[in-house]
């Protein structure tokens, strides 16, 4: 039966409308309708000064069709006046309405079954259900477009049937802030479901982890909370340490179930969000932290850790299309997180090795291997062999890199790079190469240019020193010594 229910706001608005001169402010109140179990959504914002405000869902992962998702849409004055609205394409709503008016929009998000029955990228839809409430703001917040600049947010938990609610600000509870970029609240999570609750400290500050209990009744996970909070913990210090980055004065790990429990095997996937890592496990999950490559879930963990600074800090332009620039914001963050688990010692000299021997058989083995950038942003959300090869080719191009620069490395170059504070959404091939350019031999440089555009092998062998001996035909290192990387 699909219940539908018009929620109003009956509480009195604080909201003072922003003139054109004062910073503009927006209210969010998230909770659930108690008969339904929908998720409701409140937002109050100031219109447009054209009088008609568009409000839709950010262009993220490739999702379409979110509007599907919604239930009693509707937009009013603070009088209770209804306000005209309409669907502006898939994903998009416009409201007619005075000049600056402040406005009231509230919509519900309908309980589904993605949790349970979905896969992949479907969990970066809102996951709504008797169980859990997932919601991530790119996917389940319409969000008035002409919000260009930072604004002031207050954030308010409505009445909930769960046991314990969590967002990517503050943890638990509702909370106000005097500067808010609209990148962020896009990103961040709000959780409502059955959740356990860790914390551990890095270099002082805190870390928050969650942990869904699983929603099959009478079962438990394979592992403890504890394992989880003090996996992340580690991986959170090395990391840290590894760019000698403290200033975290909040950040969330989430863990919730994701799919049927599978009788062989198991899978898990997750996202970087605002001061958050959501992480997706199937019910199955175990933590194989002795496997010749190490832990899947510690490699997941790190590498999406590891996009603090490689595409967030360091990100392409707003323009690029989604993929061009993935050898950079996926490859190097693969080579970065298996240098930081080495140099923790969380990954074995060995491990090490193998991973950066699949790297290479998953490169020449991939059927789209000599693919353009442009060829990986046209096909990235719709061929897997195309999605991948970033991740593939831009781990070698950073190991290729790191070992061909003269009088620095990696590492330095990336440091540098954070330390300018300009490389944050200015990203791009000509900068990189530019930048790289100095420490390089002119032949390095030019192989380094021809693997990242087309995908054309570098001369492995060139590469040998005393540390280890390449093959670069059947496996990347064919040996290695100790304290080699």
């Amino acid at each position: 039966m699909r219940y539908f229910f018009v929620w109003f706001l009956l509480s009195v608005s604080s909201f003072a409308a922003a003139t054109t001169n004062q910073q503009q402010h927006l209210e969010l109140q998230i909770g659930t309708e108690p008969h339904s179990g929908c998720a409701l959504v409140n937002i109050t914002f100031q219109g447009d000064a054209d009088g008609t405000t568009e409000l839709e869902f950010s262009r993220w992962a490739g999702l379409e069709n979110l509007s599907d998702h919604l239930r009693g849409v509707q937009a009013s004055y603070l009088d209770g006046s209804i306000l005209e609205l309409k669907q502006d394409g898939d994903d998009g709503w416009l409201v007619d309405h005075d000049p600056n008016a402040t406005i009231s929009f509230q919509y519900q998000i309908a309980s589904n079954s993605l949790q349970q029955e979905g896969e992949g990228q479907a969990y970066f839809r809102p996951l709504v259900s008797a169980e859990m409430i997932h919601l991530i703001g790119h996917s389940a917040l319409l969000l008035p477009s002409h919000y260009k600049q930072d604004f002031s947010l207050k954030f308010t938990w409505l009445p909930h049937s769960h046991t314990a609610a969590f967002n990517s600000f503050v943890g638990a509870n509702d909370f106000k802030k005097d500067s808010v970029s609209m990148s962020e609240l896009r990103g961040a999570l709000f959780v409502m479901g059955d959740i356990q609750i860790e914390q551990r400290e890095v270099a002082g500050q805190p870390l928050y982890i969650t942990l869904q209990r699983r929603p099959d009744e009478g079962l438990d996970w394979n592992f403890n909370i504890a394992l989880l909070a003090d996996l992340a913990a580690s991986i959170t210090q090395a990391e840290r340490d590894f760019f000698g980055d403290y200033d975290f004065p909040f950040y969330w790990v989430s863990a919730i179930s994701a799919g049927q429990a599978m009788s062989e095997g198991y899978m898990f996937s997750g996202t970087l969000l605002h001061n958050n890592f959501a992480l997706f496990l199937n019910p199955s999950t175990i933590f194989e932290l002795n496997e010749p490559n190490g832990s899947p879930i510690v490699n997941l963990l790190a590498h999406e850790m590891m996009h603090v600074w490689i595409g967030s800090r360091i990100s392409p332009e707003l323009s690029t299309p989604v993929g061009e620039l993935a050898w950079f914001t996926e490859g190097f963050t693969n080579y970065l997180t298996n240098k930081v688990l080495l140099h923790a010692e969380i990954l074995s000299q060995e491990q090490y090795v193998t991973v950066m021997n699949e790297a290479f058989t998953a490169l020449i083995e991939n059927p789209a291997k000599n693919a353009s950038n442009e060829d990986i942003a046209e096909k990235f959300w719709s061929d897997f062999d195309h999605q991948m090869l970033p991740y593939q080719r831009g781990h070698l191009v950073a190991f290729y890199l790191d070992h061909s620069l003269r009088s620095t490395n990696l590492e330095s170059l990336i440091k540098a790079w954070l330390a300018d504070g300009t490389w944050n959404q200015a990203f791009t091939l000509e900068r990189f190469l530019a930048s790289v350019k100095p420490h390089l031999a002119p032949a390095n440089l030019e192989q380094l240019k021809n693997f990242i555009e087309q995908g054309s092998l570098p001369s492995w062998t060139s590469l040998q020193t005393s540390c280890f001996k390449p093959d670069g035909e059947k496996k990347l290192i064919q040996s290695a010594q100790e304290n080699c990387f």
